[in-house]
């Protein structure tokens, strides 16, 4: 055991700084005055919190987007689920994108794919935001002279699956 402090008679606690975070420190206390001196007491233990480290969320429109919000802090390899996009634009900016859809976080920018459940690594992190192009399907007659060509109102991301229309014109 090291002496970490001294502190008059009135006090009932004591500040201990410069603690490293995580980690578990042991207390033993003495109280001595009048010329007299406790034994030592029993064994306390505390532990300090684990260190978080932030969390950045980045738009991701494009390479020079430079639109973030801020994550929150965690502790290292905490579990996240993370923030849709509709509630992550708090800075005033517009997080949502015309004519994409959202299709989670990744690390890595220009990922093909994302993820809404994230581990924090030991230190800051940054997280972009992945966005799919929304497509249309447009049917076309191939010269039909009669009937109507179906009309598909729903909008595709590359890899979504797709019902096709009946073959013939209606």
């Amino acid at each position: 055991y090291v002496l970490v402090g001294i502190v008059p008679g009135s006090e009932t606690q004591y500040l201990d700084t410069g603690l490293s975070p995580d980690t578990t420190y042991y207390y033993r206390l003495m109280a001595t005055g009048g010329g007299q001196t406790s034994d030592w007491s029993n064994t306390a233990h505390a532990t300090t919190p684990a260190q978080l480290f932030p969390l950045t969320y980045h738009r991701n429109y494009e390479a020079s987007d430079a639109v973030t919000a801020n994550g929150g802090e965690f502790g290292p390899f905490q579990s996240v689920t993370l923030s849709d996009i509709t509630s992550v634009g708090t800075s005033g900016a517009n997080w949502t994108r015309v004519g994409y859809q959202f299709r989670g976080w990744n690390t890595d920018a220009s990922a093909g794919w994302g993820f809404m459940d994230y581990t924090m690594p030991y230190g800051p992190s940054s997280l972009y935001a992945i966005w799919a192009a929304m497509y249309a399907i447009e049917y076309d007659g191939n010269g039909a002279d009669g009937g109507t060509v179906p009309v598909d109102p729903q909008a595709y991301a590359e890899g979504d699956a797709v019902t096709v229309a009946p073959d013939e014109p209606t």
